[in-house]
């Protein structure tokens, strides 16, 4: 969630100077959790099957891949259908780490979670511009 400190600040950094009580009653009438839900309706998480061709890609040149680990899934993330995000190997560690299904999954999630929160951001500042003004 967006809190009334980090908004105040943007709002700020633009030119935009107004009491933080003020920022704050603007955010009370943003359903920010709404915003991350229609947003994050508009990602979607998948693992990879390892036959299918991803993008008009086989599987078998997929597959040669430097970063493709064979004892390890792979994630994909579309975003409005469309693939955004095809990783391999488990982002959070250094190297190519291979992940689980249930650790890619989570991964996943969390990293669509985290896109979808940086697009509602983007879309309640909007909003709490149009408040303000």
């Amino acid at each position: 969630m967006l809190t009334k400190v980090d908004a105040w600040l943007r709002l700020n950094a633009i030119g935009l100077v107004r009491p933080i009580g003020e920022v704050e009653n603007a955010l009370l009438n943003i359903d920010q959790r709404k915003m991350f839900e229609e947003e994050r309706a508009r990602y979607r998480v998948e693992i990879w099957d390892k036959v299918s061709a991803i993008n008009n890609i086989s599987a078998e040149r997929l597959k040669s891949r430097e970063d493709y680990l064979s004892d390890g899934e792979v994630y994909l993330i579309y975003i409005d259908d469309c693939l955004t995000y095809l990783q391999m190997h488990d982002p959070r560690q250094a190297g190519f780490a291979a992940m689980t299904k249930d650790s890619a999954l989570t991964i996943a999630n969390k990293q669509a979670d985290e896109l979808a929160w940086a697009a509602a951001y983007e879309s309640i500042h909007k909003l709490l511009l149009n408040l303000l003004l």
